[in-house]
């Protein structure tokens, strides 16, 4: 028995660029869920990596997220004369100490939503790369 696989090369030579479409596509979804789940304007600090052919990076650049997403404890100044911050209305605040701040893990919740819609994301963009 014999078997005619005419235009299976071409389709084993599309696949790397199949699976890299579909690992945009999912860390530009969890990009667009990330915006709707962190504060303010954390979210436009989010960007996603592709590492190796099965694992996408997930993180934000800004220096704070760290506090926000796991919280922090309150402190007072030691060394210095005050604490300066911007609140969220932008006024600059003087003061000795400042209290706790509640996590507010919005990764957390961005990588529950994304393992919930991945795989269908992943397949939409792998199978319309192999169709072009």
């Amino acid at each position: 028995m014999s078997f005619n696989l005419k235009g299976i090369e071409s389709m084993i030579r599309q696949l790397p660029g199949a699976v890299k479409a579909g690992m945009e596509a999912a860390g530009n979804e969890a990009i667009n869920i990330a915006k709707e789940e962190a504060p303010g304007k954390l979210g436009d600090t989010v960007q996603f990596r592709i590492k190796g052919s099965r694992t996408i990076e997930i993180f934000s650049t800004a220096p704070y997220a760290v506090f926000v997403e796991k919280g922090r404890d309150g402190f007072s100044v030691k060394n210095a004369k005050a604490i300066r911050f911007t609140s969220k209305d932008g006024t600059v605040v003087f003061c000795k100490s400042v209290g706790p701040a509640k996590a507010n893990p919005f990764m957390a919740r961005t990588r529950k939503r994304l393992n919930s819609v991945f795989q269908s994301v992943f397949e939409k963009a792998f199978f319309a790369h192999l169709s072009k």
